[in-house]
């Protein structure tokens, strides 16, 4: 499952992710728990955001599917300068085996921006941002450093 590799990959895990601009690893609470921050930058007018997340990689080990699990964190963490926080937000990158090389992934998210929005930006997102991300994530995982990548936490389907 080379997505799992890619979303715990903190130096490039932001580039598929529809203006987020970067993500941070705070703290390591284990190999499939980590709480970070996520940039996200905005067109002008609107002030960028940035969001404390918690991101867990949970097996169901009777299917053997995978959901990574993103919901808002707690921090002592002042706002960046420029920045306005997200107060809450939940999401799921869901990751189910079709076949031996096929995977169905869900992408699905919910937040509160925190602050003033337009609507017309409400919409650009809405629309825009499932689209893109998935787009930009499936080149994203066939690169070769995310081939092969084995989790000790993870239990693998046997091949077919």
């Amino acid at each position: 499952f080379s997505v799992i590799a890619a979303l715990l990959d903190f130096e490039n895990n932001h580039k598929p992710f529809h203006f987020v601009s970067d993500i941070e690893e705070i703290e390591r609470a284990g190999p499939h728990d980590v709480l970070s921050r996520v940039h996200t930058r905005l067109p002008w007018p609107i002030k960028n955001r940035e969001a404390i997340a918690r991101i867990q990689i949970i097996q169901n080990p009777k299917t053997l599917d995978i959901v990574a699990k993103m919901e808002s964190g707690t921090t002592d963490l002042e706002v960046l300068k420029g920045y306005v926080r997200v107060p809450e937000f939940r999401g799921i990158v869901a990751l189910k085996r079709l076949e031996e090389n096929k995977i169905k992934v869900t992408y699905e998210f919910v937040l509160d921006p925190g602050g003033y929005v337009p609507i017309w930006m409400v919409d650009i997102v809405l629309k825009d941002t499932p689209y893109f991300t998935l787009q930009k994530l499936r080149g994203f995982i066939d690169r070769p450093e995310y081939q092969g990548v084995e989790f000790d936490f993870i239990t693998y389907p046997e091949a077919s």
